[in-house]
């Protein structure tokens, strides 16, 4: 088997037949579809197991969060090359063939092979393209250009050997992974390979935006300073000063959000506590004047 695309799952049933419909249209069809039920209670396990789908390996677990499911996922493939897609998301019918032409060209290394994200609206292309792993790409790259990496990317097996999804973290756990693989193994990127992105009411990106959450904050901060505990992959000399600008960097985008939000109380506290990760005077007494405005004037500056 060539690709195994691992996808975990829970309470998506709606989305599946339009996901494995798209799976079904490939061109490049050497791959297997593992799918891991993290304890759904729609009714997801009947449906996969009425279709006796002959690409399609079911595996149920009691809920334990995405990234134990994707590494049930790892544990259950055979392919030589594992992509990672989210069950509300599809892949364009020549995302593997051309995956799969890069992959021959290069040689078939140990390598990750990056994808290209296009978002979609209610099924209609929003304007936000994201292609972030592009030939070349290293973590220190992604790290000092405040960047994310998609879960949607593809990578042989043999990075997965001593790398796997860290079950701590439900919150930047696809950025943690890749950043440390990329540590360990080069990047090529296919810009043709491309992964539909739903955005829809119940979308982590959706929700995300729609209230900033204190406790996620934390969440997001804690997985980002976790890799400096990888001491061998991420040398505390070289990378503390840009860990802690990257923390800074997302501090201010929860802020802005809170502000958006109208959240003063929160991002006021989000505001003192970036302060431990840049000292940017401009920065804080300027979005302290606009928190002041907003929360009491009612003058609302972007």
């Amino acid at each position: 088997m060539f690709f195994s695309v691992i996808i975990p799952c829970f309470n998506r049933a709606s989305f599946l037949p339009d996901l494995l419909k798209k799976l079904d249209l490939q061109t490049f069809q050497d791959f297997e579809i593992v799918l891991v039920d993290d304890g759904s209670t729609d009714g997801t396990g009947d449906y996969i197991q009425s279709l006796h789908h002959p690409k399609l390996v079911y595996v149920y677990q009691k809920n334990a969060e995405r990234s134990v499911a994707r590494n049930n996922g790892i544990l259950h493939s055979t392919g030589q090359y594992l992509l990672f897609l989210d069950s509300d998301d599809t892949l364009d019918q020549e995302a593997l063939f051309h995956l799969h032409q890069t992959i021959l060209l290069a040689g078939c290394p140990v390598a990750v092979f990056g994808t290209k994200n296009i978002y979609l609206i209610n099924g209609q292309t929003f304007s936000h393209e994201q292609f972030v792993l592009h030939t070349g790409r290293t973590s220190y790259h992604i790290l000092s250009e405040f960047g994310t990496i998609p879960v949607s990317q593809c990578a042989h097996r043999t990075c997965f050997e001593n790398n796997l999804f860290d079950a701590r973290f439900t919150l930047w756990e696809d950025t943690h992974l890749w950043l440390r693989i990329l540590r360990q193994f080069p990047c090529y990127g296919v810009e043709n390979a491309h992964i539909l992105v739903n955005i829809h009411e119940e979308s982590s990106v959706s929700k995300g935006l729609k209230d900033v959450n204190i406790k996620d904050v934390h969440r997001y901060r804690d997985a980002v300073l976790d890799l400096l505990s990888y001491t061998h992959v991420f040398p505390s000399l070289e990378f503390n000063p840009l860990i802690k600008e990257y923390i800074f960097a997302k501090y201010q985008m929860y802020i802005y959000q809170a502000r958006i939000n109208r959240q003063y109380g929160l991002a006021n506290r989000l505001l003192r506590e970036s302060s431990q990760y840049g000292n940017k005077n401009i920065y804080f007494y300027t979005t302290l004047f606009k928190l002041f405005l907003g929360r009491f004037l009612r003058i609302e500056i972007k």
